[in-house]
């Protein structure tokens, strides 16, 4: 028999591909039932229709459903964890305190009016700081060198 060969894109239109079935020669049954044929009003004799594709396949396709994805550890009740879903969950928490303690943390400063501290009256405080940040420059090498493409 001939072996089943590559299957062109176009063929597929979109479709996953992960099983293929081929004939082979045929080989003796150990038994065999015996069935009469009685002709139906077309005249066929058989009608066959493969449709199989792995689960995986068939999911992909949306033909059955996916499976769930598990509920995260922390929106499922402590009672029916295990003691290691537990530790983790524990480490996790740890984690999390962890890294929000190490944020910088920041004060707003308001104006109160309050121009005391300063020895300027409201008028005079009507000045307005910025910083500028600095442009970045090329650095330049110490030594320049010059080709000269002239022809002389």
């Amino acid at each position: 028999m001939d072996e089943i060969g590559k299957i062109s894109e176009k063929a597929l239109k979109g479709k996953s591909l992960s099983h293929q079935v081929k004939l082979q020669a045929s080989e003796p049954a150990a038994y065999s039932d015996v069935y009469s044929f009685v002709p139906d009003s077309e005249g066929e004799i058989a009608t066959f229709v493969f449709r199989y594709r792995s689960k995986s396949a068939l999911q992909a396709e949306g033909i059955i459903p996916r499976t769930p994805s598990p509920t995260p550890l922390e929106e499922r009740p402590l009672e029916e964890l295990k003691p290691e879903e537990l530790r983790e969950l524990l480490r996790r928490h740890r984690e999390r305190d962890a890294a929000a303690s190490a944020v910088k943390r920041e004060f707003k400063t308001e104006d109160t009016g309050d121009d005391s501290r300063t020895g300027m009256d409201h008028a005079q405080s009507d000045l307005e700081i910025t910083t500028v940040r600095r442009i970045k420059r090329p650095r330049i090498s110490g030594s320049v060198e010059t080709i000269d493409l002239t022809d002389d």
